[in-house]
């Protein structure tokens, strides 16, 4: 349901630019669900973690940490891609390509951390990163930002293609936010 105050932005967005689209009027309509599924997995969204209207076709799920406890608020990434049975590249690919992302502060590579686990009987390839990370943007430049962390994790199933999840942010939002993170996928390898 769109407000009074949206109506006319929404027309003039319509008939001048053609940005708005029915999809992003019914997003801000509907309240953030709890519960999703992406690929072959379920889960459910942490409590103080927001919906977000994804920034990209790649991603199919986008959600946000925010944290108030500095004068700025900070705020982490996690996206969801999953591109289907095959498709995605393999596991050490991504953790690569993950790493890549990342310098040390005298600009050499970082290291990505991997930890292999079964869960559920569900391959997960959690991965750690922190450093400077250069974020891509739409023109396809990138932009540097220091102090900054990446958790993920690589789900596998065989049958329907594996889910990649990655949480970026700064290094101590993604530290405090690890553990959740590590719950909402465990929970997802339950079901």
């Amino acid at each position: 349901m769109m407000t009074a105050l949206m109506r006319p932005t929404a027309l003039f967005l319509t008939l001048f630019f053609g940005l708005v689209t029915p999809t992003i009027t019914l997003c801000h309509a509907s309240p953030s669900p709890v519960s999703f599924s992406v690929g072959a997995f379920s889960f459910t969204r942490p409590p103080a973690w927001t919906w977000v209207i994804s920034s990209s076709a790649m991603r199919k799920v986008q959600l946000a940490i925010t944290s108030e406890q500095n004068i700025r608020p900070e705020t982490a990434d996690v996206s969801f891609f999953f591109f289907g049975a095959g498709q995605g590249g393999s596991v050490q690919a991504n953790v690569e390509r993950w790493a890549k992302q990342f310098s040390s502060p005298d600009g050499s590579p970082v290291q990505a951390v991997t930890e292999v686990r079964t869960i559920h009987g569900v391959p997960v390839t959690f991965v750690s990163a922190h450093g400077s990370y250069a974020a891509g943007t739409m023109d396809g430049l990138s932009e540097t930002k220091p102090d900054m962390a990446l958790r993920g994790a690589i789900l596998e199933n065989e049958s329907e293609g594996d889910l990649f999840i990655k949480m970026t942010g700064p290094e101590k939002l993604v530290k405090e936010s690890t553990p959740t993170f590590d719950a909402m996928v465990e929970g997802a390898c339950q079901q």
